[in-house]
């Protein structure tokens, strides 16, 4: 399928979207300094100032910071950035091998439903059957938690509420309160 702005199955993928992989690979590429082709000159067509610059320098990788801080300041004032956008200004730069890396996320399918169908109210059956009532969450619901032994050294116990007796308690195997040291 032709990957154009008119088809309706398609729409163009958010720069936020895109995934880590593909920005770490597009830094490889931008990252070294070369004159006109680097993240420097791309920061400049996209109307970053020189302080700007030097403070992407500075990061780890610069490339995904610029990156980054373009989309999250656009989006800040109502602007969504897309990876077609990006592709626009590395094309203007001559840089095809980071274009390259970007064509096939270019654009993002969107999910088909049958025809008049509305997709919050399809059911999609239960694979497995629900757990009897009283016990949702299997054999350690609320309430089913107790302790049964004694508290090993450096444990906490189970419901201690630093009681100023000193004195600590364990809940026993026949659910009684069991006094264990005195403090």
């Amino acid at each position: 399928m032709a990957a154009n702005k008119t088809d309706p199955d398609r729409v163009p993928t958010l720069m936020s979207s895109v995934s880590m992989e593909i920005l770490e690979k597009l830094g490889m590429k931008l990252n070294p300094r070369h004159p006109l082709k680097d993240f420097r000159y791309l920061a400049g067509k996209m109307k970053y100032n020189y302080e700007s610059v030097r403070n992407f320098e500075r990061q780890k990788n610069p490339t995904i910071f610029l990156l980054s801080e373009w989309w999250t300041s656009s989006a800040q004032n109502g602007e969504m950035k897309t990876v077609s956008h990006l592709i626009h200004f590395l094309k203007e730069m001559r840089r095809d091998d980071a274009v390259e890396i970007l064509k096939p996320v270019e654009f993002t399918e969107l999910p088909q439903y049958p025809a008049g169908k509305d997709s919050y109210h399809t059911r999609i059956p239960h694979e497995l059957p629900l757990p009897p009532a009283g016990n949702l969450f299997g054999p350690f619901s609320t309430g089913d938690l107790k302790e049964t032994r004694a508290p090993q050294e450096n444990e906490y116990l189970y419901n201690n509420n630093l009681n100023p007796s000193g004195q600590m308690y364990y809940v026993g195997e026949d659910g009684s309160l069991v006094l264990t040291k005195k403090l």
